[in-house]
């Protein structure tokens, strides 16, 4: 092959990555650009540190759930199911070791460290990993539950054109919490809401009321949150699952239905609770006090996450020295002699 067919054979090999400037799934873009350091050179990286490129996010795959009571940070690895194209994957992530994920949006998964309560998002395919700060200034100063932080969840939102939001959420305390990435510190969004269900659309968050029909945007914060209402005669998840129990509320009532099918899986991909815990929501829903083994296992993990103190500073005593005049000098003197 002389060298001007060579160049030609060149450019018709490249021709493909010159065009892949839009990837339609990272997976397949981080396989392409592994072929050849040629192919490399003719196409942007795929670790995008912000994590603001929504074409290189990990859309269309959903987290699944084994059903075993194995919270995935404790396997550090994920089990990722792609949506449109019905491919499975499991992935490897060393990254969640001494982390619990509390939230999966847009395929990035939002971990909390359990010994410093730090944020982080994860990439779960380029690894790529944003850094907020620590929740135990703000959990001190505005929650100050520590039962709270274990039904801790959270969403990624779009902050800016550069950067990403993360915003958390205390079912228990009905505190909504907010930060920005590269920002110091959180700040509270809502107090007072009981949340039902939380879903982020398009970079904002909305969810509805657990006393009420609303349908609210959490973030960003709107002097005017309230957008629709619930119709009334539309039903909830929850009732679909109630039927599915392997329990009465009180014992188990028959055994576990494999394998799942993909309406599960989807199911408990929405009710991030029991997704956490490593349980299908179809299935559980509650967990009864008779079963007793299960429930040891998992206040056995849960005590692992715990909020650290703040060390508070003791006032210093200070010893006040006042001047004295000659008047009291000579005073001093005779009182010594």
């Amino acid at each position: 092959m002389d060298g001007d067919s060579g160049k030609e054979a060149q450019r018709s090999l490249l021709a493909p990555a010159l065009r892949l400037q839009a990837p339609a799934d990272p997976r397949d873009y981080i396989v392409f650009r592994a072929v050849c350091s040629g192919w490399r050179a003719c196409t942007r990286d795929e670790r995008d540190p912000t994590l603001r490129k929504s074409d290189l996010l990990p859309r269309g795959w959903v987290a699944l759930c084994d059903g075993d009571a194995v919270r995935p940070d404790d396997a550090c690895e994920i089990t990722l199911f792609h949506t449109r194209r019905a491919r499975r994957l499991r992935v490897h992530l060393p990254e969640l070791r001494n982390h619990r994920i509390i939230g999966f949006t847009q395929g990035l998964l939002i971990l909390v460290n359990k010994r410093t309560i730090a944020i982080q998002v994860l990439h779960p395919f380029t690894r790529v990993v944003v850094d907020l700060p620590s929740l135990v200034p703000v959990f001190h100063d505005a929650v100050n539950n520590q039962i709270s932080v274990l039904g801790m969840h959270a969403a990624v939102c779009s902050a800016s054109a550069t950067s990403i939001a993360v915003v958390v959420w205390l079912p228990s305390t009905a505190v909504v919490l907010g930060a920005e990435a590269g920002r110091p510190t959180w700040e509270v969004l809502h107090r007072g809401l009981f949340l039902r269900s939380i879903f982020p659309f398009e970079g904002r968050l909305y969810a509805t009321m657990g006393c009420s029909r609303e349908i609210m945007q959490l973030y960003p914060r709107s002097p005017h949150p309230v957008l629709a209402r619930v119709p009334d005669d539309f039903g909830f998840s929850e009732r679909l699952a109630v039927s599915c129990q392997i329990h009465d509320e009180k014992d188990r009532i028959r055994p576990s239905v494999r394998p799942f099918t993909i309406v599960d899986h989807l199911l408990t991909y929405c009710h991030p609770h029991e997704w956490t815990k490593g349980l299908m929501f179809h299935e559980y829903h509650s967990i009864p006090e008779s079963f007793e083994e299960l429930a040891k296992y998992i206040k056995a993990k849960n005590s692992g996450l715990h909020i650290p103190r703040i060390a508070r500073k003791k006032p210093r005593h200070r010893t006040t020295h006042y001047p004295m005049n000659n008047e009291g000098i000579n005073n001093a003197k005779t009182q010594n002699a």
